[in-house]
């Protein structure tokens, strides 16, 4: 999830939103990588969706193509047993989904390798958040996460990188995206290409950006 926010450059309100038939891998694109679709978005007044693109990486560790992948993977497991079992009550069929991811993770192979080159299937149950809290219990709901806890895990994880604990404190739901802008323009990204990844406006990118005012400023050339 924070890979896709970071490389996405969205919202945590754009995320919590899609649900796993909303993300599929192009392989008619010249490089391979995700199409995302956001169905629903405050940049998007007219309701008609907006997608964005997450690449393939380098790196596997940082590779938003392979955390998708290995994602759904638990997903598809849980969707599967859940949906196969004869439970009485839903409180059950999150056991026996739990049952069955935990057995998954623990004879799943380990990660050293890219594992983004295959085909992705089609989800059991497209309509399910993709993105899915667990419960107190360590079972995996099938509720979409939280704003809220989007942000408590962001500042978690920055926590445990060490990070100064005023920067940690100041982190919220659209942080990646103002990671994304800033990053994006301090790498020469002009306007127009932030604009095709996070759909905005151009008067808002400004509100994003973080960089140095000597950053892409005009005076460099003369």
């Amino acid at each position: 999830m924070l890979l896709a926010a970071y490389f996405g450059g969205c919202r945590e309100s754009e995320l919590v939103g899609l649900s796993t038939g909303d993300a599929v891998v192009d392989d008619q694109a010249p490089d391979r990588g995700v199409l995302v679709t956001v169905r629903v978005s405050k940049t998007d007044q007219e309701g008609d969706g907006k997608t964005f693109w997450l690449p393939r990486r380098p790196t596997p560790a940082d590779c938003p193509m392979c955390a998708l992948v290995r994602w759904r993977e638990v997903l598809d497991i849980a969707d599967t047993s859940s949906t196969a079992a004869t439970a009485a009550t839903v409180e059950e069929e999150l056991e026996v989904a739990a049952i069955a991811v935990g057995r998954f993770l623990h004879t799943a192979p380990v990660f050293t390798g890219h594992v983004c080159d295959g085909p992705l299937s089609a989800p059991p149950v497209p309509e399910l958040p993709l993105f899915r809290p667990f419960d107190a219990r360590g079972q995996l709901t099938g509720r979409p996460m939280h704003r809220e806890s989007f942000r408590a895990m962001l500042r978690a994880r920055a926590g445990r990188a060490d990070l100064p604990a005023g920067l940690v404190a100041s982190l919220g739901g659209h942080s990646p995206r103002a990671a994304f802008i800033t990053e994006a323009t301090e790498a020469g990204a002009s306007d127009a290409e932030i604009i095709q990844q996070t759909g905005q406006s151009p008067a808002t990118l400004t509100r994003y950006r973080r960089s140095a005012k000597s950053v892409g400023n005009a005076v460099n050339r003369l």
